[in-house]
């Protein structure tokens, strides 16, 4: 038995197992195929194995005894014999070699169960980031925006409830003072607005589509998108449904990102060991962006407040006092973008943070990206 070489194909079967967990989805194609090829050799070699034993069980069995030594004798008259009859030809048994195939086959496969539960145990999201990742792309080509119709459809977008939260944080000197603000029920992007749809606005308007960085378009979200362009997609998606869509305040989205009033620190938890599986940032993004709803979406169901594209909000940075509803602002000197990016380090993703830029210089920024919102 050449347990040498199948020990060989175990040992390369573990390493492959390992780096395709640790390689993410995107990436694990050819890991794969490697990884099927190993499981078909291993169970190759055993079979072989087992039909060169029976084989050499069977001549054993079937070996003639030895001839008796010549003895001399005596002539007599040529006698018709009767022709002897065949002697019965010796078989296999075919279902006791299936028998004895199908459990190699098994005891191969329980092999295989058990080093897979044991590194998946590693990564215990990895299954499931994988089927969300089937499901949001199956989502994206049924919703897809097309130029063709005179009517896109419409974004898919969350109910939040209304609700009083305590907003900012006394430990981040543009988020503070902490105070407390009211907003009414509205409605928000469950995604960031992908290159899919924006890429239909571009060929509407005559605008030139934005540059992807060689990353991918799709279901990606948009990048490179300025706040005026931002806005003008707003409006003429509204324009195309009748609905008014427009840019979430800076109230709104720290509400939606939150939780609401519980306000997380990141949109999904408040534990940063375990961003990994909430949010793409520095950490884990490969420095790109990834297509959208991979990752764990927060307490109501939206994806990726946390990281792959800060969010152009409209402006608002009145910390000084409570509020009720603060207005979205359509124009101004300086504009604000909220949740960090893949480019940022956790400290950078928390939901309380408020950065800006001045109009139009995010023109070419591959971290600015953004979602719509509704009353």
């Amino acid at each position: 038995m050449n347990s040498e070489l199948i020990n060989k194909y175990k040992k390369r079967y573990i390493e492959c197992l390992e780096a395709w967990v640790n390689a993410g989805v995107a990436e694990s194609g050819s890991l794969w195929n490697e990884i099927e090829n190993l499981e078909r050799k291993i169970i190759s070699e055993l079979e072989a194995n087992l039909n060169k034993k029976n084989y050499q069980d069977d001549l054993q069995k079937n070996k003639p005894k030895n001839k008796p030594k010549y003895k001399p004798q005596v002539k007599q008259k040529k006698q018709i014999k009767p022709k002897p009859q065949a002697k019965p030809k010796v078989t296999r048994n075919p279902a006791k070699k299936k028998k004895r195939s199908n459990l190699g086959r098994l005891s191969i496969t329980i092999i295989i169960l058990a080093i897979g539960v044991f590194i998946l145990n590693k990564n215990r999201f990895l299954i499931e980031e994988i089927r969300t990742y089937a499901e949001t792309s199956l989502m994206l080509a049924n919703n897809t925006n097309t130029t063709n119709t005179e009517k896109v459809k419409e974004p898919e977008m969350i109910k939040i409830p209304g609700g009083t939260f305590q907003m900012g944080s006394n430990n981040l000197d543009w988020s503070q003072p902490i105070h407390s603000v009211t907003v009414s029920d509205f409605y928000i992007g469950k995604y960031e607005v992908t290159f899919e749809e924006y890429d239909a606005f571009c060929d509407a308007t005559g605008r030139n589509r934005p540059d992807d960085q060689g990353w991918g378009r799709g279901n990606r979200p948009a990048i490179s998108v300025c706040w005026e362009d931002a806005n003008a997609y707003c409006q003429w998606i509204s324009k195309k449904t009748g609905k008014h869509y427009r840019l979430p305040t800076e109230t709104e989205w720290e509400y939606a990102a939150g939780g609401g009033n519980t306000h997380q620190k990141y949109a999904g938890t408040n534990n940063k060991n375990v961003l990994n599986s909430y949010a793409w940032y520095r950490d884990n993004s490969n420095e790109k962006t990834h297509p959208v709803g991979i990752k764990h979406p927060n307490k109501f169901g939206i994806y990726d407040m946390t990281g792959n594209v800060s969010e152009w909000c409209s402006y608002y940075d009145n910390y000084s006092s409570s509020q009720m509803n603060p207005q979205e602002a359509n124009s101004g000197s300086i504009h604000v973008y909220r949740g960090g990016s893949w480019n940022d380090n956790a400290n950078l993703c928390n939901v309380y943070l408020s950065l800006s830029h001045y109009p139009g210089d995010s023109e070419g920024f591959s971290f600015n990206g953004f979602r719509v919102a509704r009353n």
